[in-house]
């Protein structure tokens, strides 16, 4: 079940990952950190912001949006100023990705038998919630 997440932690995520997140999502994380979105007819898990305001929190965030994009750098292909949001179970993740500082705003999905990436929202929120 997801619950809220103060910003302060989404600053801290963006500083550990050197990019601003996309308001879309910034906004919808915050309401509800963690949880599914749906895409293509497909299922997929957000990874949640790291939350350590209490032990519940604490253990429910640990897959989160930093751990998972570093876990996500050793695989063959996987783009250098990508940011993993969401995995489906089978390799493939959500992403957002960015040339500098800030992220698109576009969610694309990265294949990890191709490496190639294709857009699947313009922003985040046209994901639909599962």
């Amino acid at each position: 079940m997801p619950w809220p997440v103060a910003e302060s932690y989404v600053e801290d995520c963006e500083s550990a990952l050197g990019f601003t997140f996309p308001d879309s999502y910034r906004i919808s994380i915050m309401e509800k950190n963690g949880g599914a979105v749906v895409c293509d007819g497909d299922t997929w898990n957000l990874h949640p912001i790291w939350d350590k305001s209490d032990k519940k929190r604490l253990k429910r965030t640990v897959n989160d949006v930093v751990r998972e994009t570093r876990a996500m750098a050793d695989w063959t292909g996987w783009p250098s100023d990508a940011v993993c949001i969401a995995a489906n179970g089978t390799g493939d993740v959500l992403i957002f990705s960015g040339r500098s500082s800030s992220l698109d705003e576009a969610v694309h999905r990265w294949n990890h038998e191709t490496g190639e990436t294709e857009k699947v929202a313009e922003d985040f929120s046209a994901l639909p919630r599962a």
